[in-house]
């Protein structure tokens, strides 16, 4: 029976239409029900694990307090424990799966990152973005909010399923990306800060290699696609500055670089060129002006002679 028809019986009872031995009755049934859902339930080790010990000994509290109750014929006590007895199941067994779900997502984003093998494509946002999931759900967790933490779990989890899929590559499907990206970063190397990451030293464009023969093909096209995506700026400085790179000293470009960045060294550099049109435009209207007014005095000198 539910709560809401126990309380229109409490209300009957109360009002005389309702003899109290049905009541009491009804009550007593209800409690029953409360006890053997404990016993299914028990006291999971999950409790401990998330400090959540409260839930069990508020849910045995109020299935006592209710039965302690009835006994006194406190009835509107008893449908109030009998709620907060029902509630508390409810947060128990919400506590059991989300549980099940953040160890599925944790398992998920563990594989990732193992697959993923080194730091610089484990700071990808294919791989990065799953770290604040993780943190949620786990807060989530020990704040008692079981169902936000199972939100947060499956989401977690059907993001990483897409970069779990194995599937054979196609022949030679990556090896020029991969080539391109590392001829950029050879190119480069010698005008880039010491501190930014290089995947083709640390071994990351290796290991890319290694998940296709794993056949981790979506995981390693996702964490190719980001490498390319974030050597945009590079590439970009490689085409403006190609033949500059090509000298010995290139000590000018690597002030470029640390100054602004990949962009920010090609617009400066844009906006210097331009600057300099901008200059040589000015001298030519200034000569044009004067070229001008040499004919228009010219012009005026004949008409007077005339």
């Amino acid at each position: 029976m539910s709560i809401r028809e126990l309380a229109q019986l409490v209300w009957r009872c109360e009002y005389g239409r309702l003899a109290a031995s049905a009541l009491e009755l009804e009550l007593r049934d209800e409690v029953r029900r409360l006890q053997d859902a404990r016993a299914v339930q028990g006291s999971p080790v999950v409790a401990a694990r998330w400090s959540a010990g409260n839930l069990f000994t508020r849910r045995d509290d109020a299935i006592r307090a209710a039965a302690l109750a009835i006994d006194n014929a406190r009835y509107r006590d008893a449908l109030r424990e009998i709620r907060r007895a029902e509630q508390s199941l409810l947060d128990i067994a919400a506590l059991a799966e989300a549980n099940r779900d953040v160890d599925v997502a944790s398992v998920a984003v563990a594989d990732i990152r193992q697959l993923a093998g080194t730091g610089f494509l484990q700071g990808l946002p294919a791989v990065a973005s799953l770290g604040p999931l993780v943190e949620s759900m786990t807060r989530c967790m020990l704040v008692c909010e079981y169902r936000q933490a199972s939100d947060l779990a499956g989401l977690c989890t059907r993001m990483a399923a897409p970069l779990r899929e194995r599937r054979a590559p196609q022949p030679r499907e990556f090896d020029t990306r991969i080539a391109a990206v590392s001829e950029i970063y050879d190119a480069t190397r010698a005008v880039a800060d010491e501190a930014e990451p290089d995947p083709t030293c640390d071994g990351s464009l290796k290991h890319l290699g290694r998940l296709l023969d794993q056949h981790q093909t979506a995981l390693a096209a996702r964490l190719l696609t980001e490498v390319e995506i974030a050597l945009i700026g590079r590439r970009r400085f490689r085409l403006h500055f190609r033949e500059r790179l090509q000298s010995d000293d290139v000590a000018d470009l690597k002030r470029l670089v640390a100054q602004y960045s990949w962009h920010g060294a090609v617009d400066s550099d844009w906006l210097e060129a331009l600057g300099r049109e901008a200059v040589t435009l000015a001298g030519y209207a200034q000569r044009a002006e004067s070229a001008a007014i040499n004919l228009d005095a010219a012009f005026n000198e004949g008409g007077e002679r005339a």
